[in-house]
């Protein structure tokens, strides 16, 4: 006899059994090779790390987002801190890591998004030129 838990979970384990792997977090080709842009990013890290602590500190400024993009500009700075962001990736529950990709595919597409307006614009910009 078969409770409602069980067919719960085999239906779970049918899910999670159809489910393409997840890729990396953070991709080793984020990862710059410039020296100059490895000390930009790291610079960035700081600030966003001195910004999250301020956060943390202060109530009224939330410093969480701070906080992943200082990770975030740290992983982009080298590759073995790339690596172990990903292996710790990897123990996160599925659900919290398909979230994760979420939101990373939705900045990335947000960022598209911008700069096609952006090429857009100048498009618009460069034709108004060349019709006077």
């Amino acid at each position: 006899m078969t409770t409602r838990r069980t067919r719960r979970t085999a239906k779970r384990n049918r899910k999670n059994s159809d489910e393409q792997p997840l890729g990396a977090l953070i991709p080793e080709t984020w990862v710059s090779k410039s020296l100059f842009k490895r000390l930009l990013s790291l610079i960035a890290a700081i600030i966003l790390l001195a910004l999250g602590l301020l956060g943390w500190l202060i109530p009224v400024i939330t410093g969480v987002p701070f906080l992943v993009g200082a990770v975030v500009a740290i992983a982009m700075t080298s590759h073995r801190v790339c690596r172990w962001i990903n292996a710790l990736d990897r123990h996160l529950p599925p659900r919290i890591r398909r979230g994760l990709r979420y939101f990373q595919r939705g900045v990335h597409t947000a960022k598209t998004k911008t700069r096609e307006k952006i090429v857009s614009s100048r498009e618009k910009i460069t034709r108004r030129r060349q019709q006077n």
